[in-house]
């Protein structure tokens, strides 16, 4: 239960704690009023916070406009590539598959000699080209001293092995722990564009059971291997649309527009539901959708203001004025 009005689905029942401790909270009908129903339309869209005509990120617009010294570590990505918000022009934003992939080799030469290599290659060239290359080969050398450490998530901590979505939360908790200037970390969770068999809520094995399960677990992991760290980050979960109200005739259901947020951490006023939600009868759907009551920038604003203390929020959030504040850091 979500207080009086509200449950949130069985397989979450992880987060139970984090919503108990005040540290959870839930964004309904969250969305951007211009969603098109298209992935790529809408991910961009959603990952920019501003016209098409901006071609950088909204973490990356933070990362730009605050004053911090950029940093190797600063913003990453878990993953193949930097994800759309973090992307800027202003600083260096950091890829990763994972901690214990990062790294040089080849087949012709070890990795420190490498390293050495390429350092005297480019280290004169000056520029773009020397900036990038000791970015990249400072980065390596980090990640090196981290790896010469075994790392055991804290307080019993379990992670899922094999859950790309555990193993990610897991490093990115050991990056944070290693305190190598990490302000952001981006990692995507791809498999909720449910067309087909979604499943029903009391079936353990159907596919939303199973990623709501996953999802649930792997988040409360994070939390407890973080322990009094927890306190000082702040986890923002979104997607690029809802899903449509009705079940499709492939017991699935469609792309639609409101979707939910959760807003994790020390510094978040939690237990408690935000934003409204009307009745879901045939005329309070937006042409059948789940309709959107909250921009999703309100409640992102508030995390950059209060929580990344960059006030700076008409260049974060570009052609966006925030409104009453919702009261959720």
């Amino acid at each position: 239960a979500l207080g009086s009005n509200y449950l949130l689905n069985k397989n979450f029942s992880a987060l139970n704690p984090t919503w108990n401790a005040g540290e959870m909270a839930v964004i309904l009908g969250s969305g951007h009023p211009g969603v098109t129903r298209s992935h790529f339309e809408d991910q961009d869209m959603c990952e920019r916070a501003a016209k098409a005509n901006v071609r950088s990120g909204w973490i990356g617009h933070h990362i730009a406009s605050s004053s911090d010294a950029s940093g190797t570590f600063r913003a990453i990505t878990l993953g193949s590539r930097v994800v759309m918000s973090l992307t800027t022009s202003a600083y260096q934003s950091l890829a990763m598959s994972s901690v214990s992939s990062f790294s040089l080799e080849s087949s012709w030469n070890d990795g420190p000699q490498l390293m050495a290599d390429l350092g005297a290659v480019y280290g004169d060239t000056g520029g773009v080209m020397a900036g990038q290359v000791k970015a990249t080969l400072d980065a390596v050398a980090s990640l090196n001293t981290v790896r010469e450490q075994t790392y055991t998530p804290a307080n019993g901590a379990k992670y899922t092995k094999g859950s790309n979505w555990h193993e990610g939360l897991q490093d990115i908790a050991r990056l944070a722990k290693a305190d190598l200037g990490m302000e952001v970390a981006c990692i995507d969770y791809g498999g909720w564009d449910m067309h087909q068999g979604i499943g029903l809520p009391s079936d353990a094995q159907g596919q939303f059971s199973t990623m709501a399960k996953d999802f649930a677990t792997g988040l409360a992991a994070f939390r407890t291997d973080l322990g009094a760290k927890w306190d000082r980050v702040t986890v923002v979960t979104m997607s690029e649309f809802g899903r449509r109200v009705e079940i499709n005739g492939d017991g699935g259901a469609d792309h639609g527009h409101g979707n939910v947020m959760f807003l994790m951490g020390g510094g978040i006023k939690g237990g408690k539901v935000y934003g409204s939600m009307p009745t879901l009868t045939a005329g309070n759907l937006d042409e059948g959708d789940v309709p959107i009551t909250t921009d999703y920038r309100q409640p992102l604003s508030e995390i950059v203001s209060k929580r990344l203390l960059n006030t700076k929020l008409d260049e974060v959030f570009p052609g966006f004025t925030p409104g009453a504040s919702l009261g959720i850091a």
